[in-house]
């Protein structure tokens, strides 16, 4: 889109020095970077790492297990006191939810049986997925073998797993894939399949708070009600259990409260039910992956005080129909998927930087939240410097919180639309206050993700958000994905109307948002801003299908901004927005600004620019060729205010006299506008350098000259510090050609 709308306002007020802002990655090197380091795994899966072989993968009866340890410790459960009525029933069990003894409404699928492999962790997890969406009447059943085949670490298929294997899986969308693609094999899983499609994408994996103490089985019970099935872990030892009621009980005497070597799925409670091994009755209803011959038809009963079961582990899914995005790649840079965190710090960013290989549209973002109670901002950035490593001009941003730790998917509001070849940065803030590494990550692990490869220039971590560092220096990828669709490319079949117009001020940069109604891809923007008084310049910013823009600003200052938005069936304009900025606190300034209160501020945008049939001025405008290649397109505008100073400019009056030119630069790369002017008719004469401006994508200046005899002025557009104003008279090259201007007396 290409939009050169002349605009005049007459207003009265503080100057404001907007400038673009870029986000350096070379940050000093005398700053502190150990809080960039990798946070500690945890004992017990470096006893993993160390020694795979320490615990059994089965037990005595030849029964496989198959849980292996997080590499960071779950959450623990705070009771608040606000547990909700509904737990009072004394059971619940979703074989028979309404318990009238028929079995017809059952939100389970049929148990099955992992077989002498130590998969339970994968018939755990889809399980869990499966009764989900039974709730919902679809009816799945995933591939066990898919899953613990190509999820992607190191452990082979029946070595073991854990949620964050099934996490990473589905993250990536390896899956789910369907079991009839992929069937299992009881005695080793199978084998991988390359080639089969998943059918599922499933948006959220949540890994809820484990519990803290035995008494909190009420916490478990209403997370059961809340979200259905449950993916736990236990610590199994056959000696704890009793194949006569299909009970069980461990008791932990080291109290540690952390023993787990086997997944399993919560799927009720029973408070009467006795457990003669724990001595008092209630019992969590749970069902296992060792067949319908084991147990009570596939399930059994674990005391409330059996100090293992829910305390390692605890987690759900809460996965939307996949007709509510859409999206067909998904960039990442992590080979294996999130199993770390990084950045020392309650508030911290990860940004990922992304090279499409085709059209498309920007959909969602995922990434983990490494805790509980965390505050996002996501924030994607258009433009990227790969020797200082700068993020600049923001396509959208968005905020947002999540309640528990796990990998979330998140739509964007705003869809942003990609370019082949064109890079784009996905950034996340994350913040909690008291906690720590937030910064979800992928590592190089010894016999855990040895597949895991770390590159330069691709994942980037920062505490501000302004000095950004490369993760390759602390041996990390950040594990932030972009969902793209690259074939149903959102576009509009009506004309845009925008809707919203924010700003937000935070230490020295503003930040000029909007939106617009219909949201699409096809939707293109130009931003207008200008200064108290408008002396210098009405500038314009060619925004692409970016959303908001961020600025410097000086305190004590104001200024004005509007929005032009376009799409193949129309186009508007937003209102005029003023803008105060305050004054720090700590300072004492005045804003010199006065709005009159009323709509004479200024002219109304005009939709459509002023293009004179013969220009008054005998000007003339090059189509700049360099080296045989047109760079720079150029259209003159003429404002009221010339057009009204005389019939013939080369007789004008004594008076003021305002220019504009417009310029619009290829491949949002940067050019300089060096503004000349000697005050002769004579183009060899001394020429006076009067201001230099960046330009970048369409920008408009203007030029104001009060006129009391002959002035010549002259463009000159070149690469920063290529500018040459006697080579380019001499030459013809690189200028847009001077104009002259002649007071008569």
């Amino acid at each position: 889109m290409k939009r050169t709308t002349c605009l005049i306002f007459f207003v009265f007020s503080a100057l404001i020095i907007v400038a673009f802002t870029g986000i350096s990655v070379n940050a000093s090197d005398d700053a502190d970077t150990s809080i960039f380091a990798k946070a500690p795994v945890e004992p017990d899966f470096q006893d993993y790492i160390d020694d795979p072989r320490a615990e059994p993968l089965f037990d005595d009866e030849g029964r496989y297990f198959g849980f292996i340890p997080l590499p960071f410790a779950p959450e623990k459960y705070v009771d608040n006191g606000l547990l909700g009525a509904s737990i009072s029933d004394s059971r619940y069990d979703m074989r028979d939810p309404d318990n009238d003894g028929n079995p017809s409404d059952s939100l389970l699928p049929p148990v099955k049986d992992q077989g002498t492999c130590g998969s339970c962790w994968a018939f755990a997890s889809f399980g869990v997925l499966e009764s989900q969406l039974l709730d919902n009447s679809s009816g799945y059943d995933f591939s066990e073998s898919h899953l613990a085949n190509t999820h992607g670490f190191d452990i082979g298929a029946c070595e073991g797993g854990n949620i964050l294997f099934t996490s990473a899986y589905l993250a990536a969308y390896r899956g789910a894939v369907a079991e009839e693609s992929d069937p299992y094999q009881e005695d080793s899983a199978g084998s991988a399949c390359p080639m089969c499609d998943p059918v599922r994408y499933v948006d959220n994996i949540i890994m809820l708070p484990v519990r803290s103490d035995v008494d909190d089985y009420k916490y478990v019970k209403e997370q059961i009600l809340k979200r259905g099935a449950l993916y736990t872990s236990i610590y199994y030892d056959n000696k704890n259990y009793n194949p006569d009621d299909a009970t069980y009980f461990y008791n932990d005497f080291n109290n540690s409260f952390d023993d787990s070597n086997h997944a399993v799925i919560i799927v009720g409670w029973d408070d009467f039910k006795m457990v003669e091994s724990a001595g008092v009755p209630g019992a969590f209803i749970v069902r296992n992956s060792w067949g319908t011959g084991w147990g009570d038809d596939g399930y059994f009963y674990v005391s409330y005080y059996d100090e293992s079961i829910a305390f390692s582990t605890l987690a759900s899914f809460d996965d939307k129909e996949d007709s509510h995005l859409s999206f067909s790649k998904i960039y990442q840079h992590d080979e294996v998927g999130w199993s770390g965190q990084a950045v020392n710090q309650d508030s911290a960013w990860g940004a990922n930087w992304f090279v499409p290989e085709a059209d498309g549209t920007l959909n969602a973002v995922s990434f983990a939240a490494t805790r509980s109670g965390i505050e996002y901002e996501i924030v994607i950035y258009d433009d990227h410097d790969e020797t200082e490593g700068s993020f600049y001009n923001v396509l959208t941003r968005q905020t947002g919180s999540i309640t528990y730790q796990g990998w979330y998917t998140i739509p964007l509001q705003t869809p942003v639309s990609l370019k082949s070849g064109d890079g784009y940065a996905v950034a996340v803030k994350f913040s909690s206050p008291g906690k720590s590494y937030l910064v979800p990550t992928e590592s190089f692990v010894s016999g855990f993700t040895t597949s895991s490869v770390v590159n330069p220039g691709e994942s980037f971590v920062s505490v501000n958000g302004k000095e950004w560092y490369d993760s390759y220096d602390f041996d990390y990828t950040v594990t932030i994905k972009g969902l793209v669709d690259e074939e149903n490319i959102n576009t509009c079949d009506q004309p845009p109307s925008i809707i919203d117009t924010n700003v937000s001020l935070d230490e020295n940069m503003v930040t000029l948002s909007w939106s617009t109604s219909p949201s699409c891809a096809n939707t293109q923007y130009e931003l207008y801003y200008g200064d108290f008084p408008v002396i210098n310049s009405i500038r314009t910013v060619y925004m692409d299908n970016r959303t908001s823009i961020v600025k410097a600003y000086s305190p004590g200052a104001a200024f004005f901004f509007a929005v032009y938005a376009e799409n193949d069936k129309g186009s508007s304009f937003s209102d005029v927005n003023f803008v105060e900025v305050p004054c720090p606190n700590n300072l004492l300034c005045s804003i010199n600004k006065s709005f009159p209160e009323n709509s004479e501020l200024f002219q109304q945008l005009q939709e459509d620019p002023v293009y004179p049939d013969e220009p008054n001025f005998p000007v003339t405008v090059s189509n700049l060729d360099i080296d045989g290649t047109d760079y720079l397109n150029f259209d003159y505008i003429f404002s009221d205010s010339v057009l009204s100073l005389a019939e013939d400019a080369a007789d004008a009056s004594v008076g003021s006299v305002d220019i504009f030119i417009a310029l619009q630069s290829p491949d949002n790369s940067f050019w300089f506008l060096d503004s000349y002017s000697n005050f002769t008719s004579d183009f060899g004469a001394v020429w006076k350098k009067s201001v230099s401006k960046s330009v970048r994508d369409t920008a408009i200046f203007k030029k104001s000259r009060f006129m009391n005899g002959e002035w010549s002025l002259f463009w000159l557009i070149a690469p920063e510090g290529n500018g040459d104003i006697n080579a380019a008279l001499a030459s013809e090259k690189s200028r847009i050609d001077g104009v002259t201007f002649k007071v008569t007396e």
